[in-house]
């Protein structure tokens, strides 16, 4: 690499930390209990029976700190478990005020999934609605076209209207539209 493009990258310096590697006993030696718990819920994530049997230690620490933090955590603890409603009883042990975090997490969640297929639905709805109404006018546009062939074949008007299941009235209309009746 050239010299003079080495000042306009920058160097990163990082740390690796394989969490699956590390010993349980390890993890909850770290002082930073918020972090203890981010890394227990990560570390934990691949066995869904020993995440939900440590969920006290994992949560108890996620809930001293901000609220936003929580219901991340919450939502990947959801998101892991295939088993919606036994991660709802997996909580069942911790406190109420970290229940209700969860529960709240939890129809948050629910909404959130509960919302995007309202509008999904919604979406198909509008488009099943406008496809009925292209395919309305296609129909009107080809009965018209066929009421003036038939009449253009001779076809009367009370002929006209019983083959197309019209009344004489919009029959006459059609052709009067067409100015081929006054």
């Amino acid at each position: 690499m050239d010299d003079s493009l080495k000042k306009y990258i920058p160097e990163f310096d990082y740390v690796f930390d394989n969490i699956q590697a590390s010993e349980e006993s390890e993890i909850l030696m770290l002082q930073e209990g918020v972090w203890r718990s981010i890394k227990l819920l990560l570390k934990q994530a691949w066995d869904e029976e020993v995440l939900m049997r440590s969920v006290n230690k994992i949560f108890l620490e996620i809930d001293k700190s901000d609220r936003n933090l929580t219901k991340s955590a919450f939502v990947y603890y959801y998101s892991v478990i295939t088993n919606k409603e036994k991660a709802m009883e997996s909580i069942e042990p911790i406190s109420s005020i970290i229940k209700r975090g969860a529960k709240n997490a939890y129809e948050e969640i629910l909404l959130e999934g509960y919302e995007k297929a309202d509008k999904e639905n919604r979406e198909e709805i509008q488009k099943a609605r406008e496809e009925a109404q292209k395919i309305k006018e296609e129909q009107k546009a080809t009965t018209k076209r066929n009421v003036v062939k038939s009449y253009n074949c001779g076809l009367q008007l009370k002929q006209i209207s019983e083959i197309f299941d019209l009344s004489e009235e919009k029959v006459l209309g059609i052709l009067k539209g067409e100015g081929l009746i006054k």
